[in-house]
């Protein structure tokens, strides 16, 4: 087994590998496919082999292999390649709304999703909820679940309906000349409540209702980036407070001269701090090195940026990912009861059963790397939690119909 760059900064790269006996090797290592140019040696008789390449150039494809030995075996392996990533990448901002989760140009095939199953059912619950909401006092709602918005702004602008993008847009202008809270969870909340309309519904709000909405988003996220901790890239609120500050920022990217900033910090934090710790920490063997409640919390902070970014931008981070964010699909099989939750451990007392979240996760991982596995398991997951209007309009966003469902063979939980 051999794995390079488990951690992708770009000065640095591992190498890990396993042998079937006891020995030393010396990793060869180069820009040309003989890899010979450098070597790093790793002493000592043992199984499992791991070294780290350091002053690697940014954005250089390296050619690497291995030989190990003992006394009386000796065995090379393959030459393999990996490509450091650019330490300075480029990318192009969507210059037009919507550009978080789902862009102009995708508008269409979604109207055209919607007409056909299982989306025409998902879409129904959907339009069942916001007639409800309709009826629902402005200020109820702003204290509501952020989904409930999100719905309202999604249903309005795909479904073209006027009365569910006019409620959406009086909930986020009465949240916006609300004074900003102390709380990060709440400012969080709030970005999630507002940044649907400001963005999804971009085309049909005044100058003013702009202006004031982009205020209020840029503002939260610049308390939320102060809260950003270099300390706690795999634990703490820090990866909370960079998603609100992250996306807040994308969508009101090129209209606020704060937003390019923040995304470049972010985009630095996340590379090098908080996807550099998944990658060390969960590439290797797969799956996750936190609790079952604290992957589901931390993930959804992870594939809200990946696909924001890939809507924004093309640059697709779950390929780019793909070395950590894949094996959480096996994580989640595996740890599955039979009651449908998750084993027990670490802080996963907080919540115990599957939910949504765990759905998204599967549903995205299914799409992206065609998971059978996943869609199995996404499948099973709303079978139990049912289909629920707000919830619904990210399973029509995310959710790959292609790619078939098949159960694992071996036992889920172990």
């Amino acid at each position: 087994l051999l794995t390079p760059c488990s951690r992708r900064i770009a000065s640095l790269g591992r190498v890990s590998l396993r042998t079937n006996f006891l020995g030393s090797s010396v990793v060869s290592y180069g820009t040309t496919s003989a890899a010979s140019d450098l070597t790093r040696s790793i002493t000592g008789a043992r199984w499992d082999h791991s070294v780290l390449l350091e002053n690697l150039s940014s954005d250089r494809l390296y050619y690497v292999r291995v030989k190990s030995e003992n006394g009386s075996v000796s065995r090379i392996s393959e030459t393999i390649s990996f490509r450091t990533p650019d330490s300075t990448p480029s990318y192009t901002v969507s210059s037009s709304h919507p550009r978080i989760f789902f862009n102009q140009g995708e508008i269409p095939s979604i109207r055209d999703r919607i007409r056909s199953a299982p989306y025409d059912a998902w879409w129904s619950s959907i339009v069942s909820f916001c007639n409800q909401k309709l009826g629902v006092s402005v200020s109820d709602i702003v204290n509501d679940y952020p989904r409930t918005n999100t719905a309202l702004a999604f249903a309005g602008l795909i479904g073209d309906v006027s009365s569910y993008r006019d409620k959406a847009i009086a909930v986020a202008m009465s949240m916006a000349g609300l004074p900003s809270p102390g709380d990060n969870k709440e400012m969080r909340r709030r970005i999630d409540l507002i940044l649907p309309v400001y963005d999804w519904l971009h085309a049909y709000l005044t100058s003013s209702q702009k202006s004031a909405l982009r205020s209020k988003l840029a503002s939260y996220a610049a308390l939320l980036e102060d809260l950003v901790k270099d300390t706690e890239f795999a634990d703490g609120h820090s990866n909370g407070n960079q998603n609100g500050a992250f996306l807040a920022a994308l969508g009101i990217y090129g209209e606020d001269s704060s937003a390019a900033g923040m995304i470049a910090r972010a985009l630095v934090r996340y590379n090098e701090g908080f996807w550099a710790f998944w990658r060390e920490h969960g590439s290797e063997n797969g799956g996750s090195f936190k609790s079952g409640w604290y992957t589901t919390v931390a993930t959804e902070f992870n594939y809200e940026v990946f696909a924001a970014w890939k809507s924004a931008t093309g640059k697709n981070l779950f390929q780019i990912e793909k070395a950590w964010f894949a094996g959480l699909a096996d994580w989640y099989l595996h740890s599955l009861r039979g009651d449908m939750s998750w084993d027990r451990h670490g802080d996963v007392v907080f919540q115990q059963g599957v939910d949504e979240v765990e759905k998204y996760i599967l549903i995205q991982i299914a799409r992206e790397y065609k998971n059978t596995g996943a869609q199995w398991l996404g499948g099973r997951i709303l079978d139990f939690v049912g289909v629920w209007g707000p919830n619904m309009v990210f399973d029509i966003l995310w959710y790959d119909a292609s790619v078939p469902e098949r159960a694992p063979a071996q036992a889920l939980s172990r």
